[in-house]
């Protein structure tokens, strides 16, 4: 038995998508904001570029890789229960 498709937001299409688009600003900002603190610095953790408890970083982080933009490898034991990553730029092949 299917859910079905999400109900419609009552401000109507218009109102969606100035949430959507407002969402994908935000998230380009937090992307920008998350690369500059990574110029130059080698291998970080989310802590390192302004992560804390709760905070967006640790998404930004995962979403950026995802994209290709950085790179990461898990840090300390491995097999642990939750892993944890360092992170860094991905740095262009020389021609």
């Amino acid at each position: 038995m299917g859910r079905g498709p999400p109900p419609a937001h009552p401000g109507g299409p218009v109102i969606e998508t100035c949430f959507r688009e407002c969402v994908e600003a935000t998230m380009r900002e937090r992307d920008d904001e998350v690369l500059r603190e990574m110029r130059g610095r080698g291998w970080l953790r989310p802590l390192d570029v302004g992560g804390a408890d709760g905070s967006h970083h640790s998404r930004t982080l995962a979403r950026l890789v995802k994209r290709g933009q950085i790179e990461r490898r898990q840090r300390g034991a491995l097999g642990s229960s939750r892993p944890s990553y360092v992170y860094r730029l991905v740095t262009p092949a020389a021609p």
